[in-house]
């Protein structure tokens, strides 16, 4: 039997190679589903039905240890489409669209320029303007506009993007789709309610049990889909000839997940299938698994790498496969700044086990005034935030609804994979604290992160017109933009103990110190006359963000009549991204905004009447808050 099979292989290698043809390099399709962690039959988790993604497992290599920079789809796809860190380029924040270097390229370009044929279908969402040379086809046909448009011979990187697991598809216009999807399951493939776990921070409530059943059939739904591509790569002849990844964008798009920087957030399935023409690439043998770390800031340079192509000096990742894979990265990182309309800085680090979380505004809660306003309407946000208005949260149901988070965190993925044990004050840990600690320090200096700088200062600063991009900025001018002096203030928040030093701050002249000061002062609930002459004077600030810091903060401590006309006035700032600053300010402030309410109803009804197609970003955002701020009043 040995040498039937071994001539067996020799003849499929022979197909294999002839179906190359002129160009000996691989084709790359790219599989990308949305929303979803590792929760596949091939992963051990039974509720969803995948039998084609599990014999893609079973044909390839399934990844233990696959990582989204990111747990919100701009920022990771920022970083996937760049191969770099995306606090280190500006592109961090969601649906910003900022100018980047012009060094900074989409991969795909580089594919491109090498004659490989690239399609997307359909999402991009890269959080800036990628040019139009990206890609050879951008279309949401992949059956017609995919592969087959390529040249005779001609090696394809194609992507295509299932949309049908998004988190949309459980709360919001998705309720015809679903329909549609369960008649197609059918009884037998659906997961029920009480067949389901829920995770130990939620309730166990029947809206929570449901919805995780929706998320499971939408998997289930979303596996046909990828049959059906596979199906026709191997009808086109293809197969044998092209490398698969499926993967998804970040974790499941449940409260608590999606967005933040928790392993849920960014643990993700990655299963790679190199056909025997390649097997040179291959990590292991059919059907194994790889606990390698790989992140998604490594996927880029690794389809260059399979593509022949050495990915450029400036790209930060590390390939994984090809001719210029590199030796296992140690570490793992994510962030979360602004997602949507709500303002948020965290980072975190991963080292295959411990897990890291450093938040930078520990004042601001994960849910209550921070949810976002479009998955408000989600059911299991809804039950939660319902239990914890009226109490009925106990023990690991309470840890998350807490109304201020921990400047830092600790956990053990291994025995807590829902961290729910914080082992900061552990000192049983405290050597893997400290060296995290490090880890995350040493890179947001290697990448100079730029986070430490809110949105709202940079737009302040720089323009459109301006020739200089964030990037440049800092390396042109590090007076502007003292990392370590930035991180250092933001190291002090909340302590009360170090309020002298943060009003110091507030009175500099470079601006983003004046901004970790007023946030220290917002954070320490410090009241004395001093800072209030401080607050004051600084209402006349010409910084937009350091006016608004004061309002916030003197309105905290009552003085609302020299305070809400300050938010007011820059709530209708040119620049909605600036404006959006003052809508937070206020939508925090809660009943203490209650005397401008018949100016906030007024703002709000105009933008209502507004296109928010044809408007800035921004605009839509600061409505989203306003109507929160209103909803709020409305229940009080």
């Amino acid at each position: 039997m040995k040498p039937l099979k071994s001539l067996l292989c020799t003849l499929l290698l022979f197909v294999a190679v002839n179906a190359l043809g002129d160009d000996p390099r691989p084709n790359i399709l790219w599989i990308t589903l949305e929303d979803i962690g590792p929760d596949l039959g091939c992963y051990d988790l039974r509720y969803a039905d995948t039998p084609n993604i599990d014999r893609l497992a079973l044909e390839g290599t399934r990844y233990t240890r696959a990582w989204s920079n990111a747990g919100m789809c701009a920022p990771a796809r920022a970083t996937l489409i760049t191969g770099m860190y995306p606090p280190g380029i500006g592109t961090q924040n969601m649906r910003s669209e900022v100018r980047t270097p012009e060094f900074v390229r989409a991969f795909s370009e580089y594919l491109r320029q090498a004659g490989y044929f690239t399609s997307n279908h359909d999402k991009t969402d890269y959080n800036w303007a990628a040019p139009k040379t990206t890609w050879t086809v951008q279309s949401k046909d992949w059956f017609d506009d995919g592969w087959r448009r390529r040249g005779t011979d001609q090696p394809f990187f194609t992507v295509i993007n299932i949309g049908d697991t998004h988190a949309s598809q459980m709360y919001w216009r998705g309720e015809e789709k679903y329909q549609r999807r369960v008649k197609e399951l059918g009884p037998k493939r659906l997961c029920h309610p009480d067949e389901v776990d829920v995770p130990p921070y939620y309730p166990d409530q029947p809206e929570i049990r449901a919805e995780i059943a929706r998320y499971q059939n939408n998997i289930s739904y979303a596996d046909g889909v990828v049959g059906e591509i596979l199906d026709q790569l191997d009808d086109d002849g293809l197969a044998d000839t092209t490398i698969v990844f499926l993967f998804s964008d970040h974790g499941p798009g449940f409260p608590r997940s999606k967005g933040w920087c928790f392993y849920s957030s960014l643990h993700v399935p990655l299963i790679v299938r190199v056909p025997q023409a390649f097997r040179q690439y291959a990590p292991s043998e059919p059907g194994h698994a790889d606990d390698r770390i790989v992140s998604f800031v490594d996927f880029g340079p690794t389809v260059l790498s399979l593509g022949g192509i050495e990915p450029p000096s400036h790209m930060q990742g590390q390939p994984f496969l090809g001719e210029f894979k590199t030796s296992a990265r140690r570490l793992a990182f994510s962030y979360r700044d602004r997602m949507d309309e709500r303002f948020d800085l965290i980072r975190s680090v991963w080292d295959g086990r411990f897990h890291y979380i450093r938040n930078y505004f520990p004042r601001l809660p994960w849910f209550h005034g921070q949810t976002r306003y479009y998955p408000h309407t989600q059911a299991s946000y809804q039950v939660w935030q319902e239990f914890a208005d009226m109490g009925r949260l106990q023990e690991s149901t309470a840890i998350y609804m807490a109304h201020e988070k921990p400047a830092e965190m600790l956990f053990d993925t291994q025995a807590d994979p829902h961290e729910l044990n914080n082992l900061v004050s552990d000192p049983a840990y405290a050597t893997q604290l400290e060296a995290l600690r490090t880890e995350l320090r040493d890179w947001q200096d290697g990448i100079i992160d730029l986070g430490f700088m809110p949105e709202s200062m940079w737009h302040e600063r720089l323009s459109d017109r301006d020739s200089a991009t964030r990037y440049e900025t800092v390396r042109q001018q590090p007076g502007l933009y003292p990392l370590q002096q930035l991180r250092q203030l933001a190291d002090r928040l909340p302590n009360a103990g170090h309020t002298a030093a943060m009003l110091k701050a507030f009175q500099s002249d470079n601006r983003a110190e004046q901004f970790w000061g007023g946030m220290g002062l917002l954070a320490n609930h410090v009241d004395n006359d001093t800072i209030r002459a401080e607050l004051h004077r600084q209402l006349d600030n010409p910084s937009p963000t350091i006016a608004v810091i004061s309002a916030q903060a003197l309105a905290e401590l009552g003085e609302t009549e020299a305070s809400l006309p300050i938010l007011l006035r820059v709530l209708d700032h040119d620049d909605p991204l600036i404006g959006l600053r003052a809508a937070n300010a206020i939508d925090q402030l809660g009943q203490r905004a209650r005397p401008v309410l018949q100016e906030l109803v007024a703002h709000e009804k105009q933008l209502s009447k507004l296109d928010m197609r044809e408007e800035p970003l921004g605009k839509q955002f600061i409505h989203w808050t306003l109507q929160h701020t209103l909803e709020t009043f409305s229940n009080q």
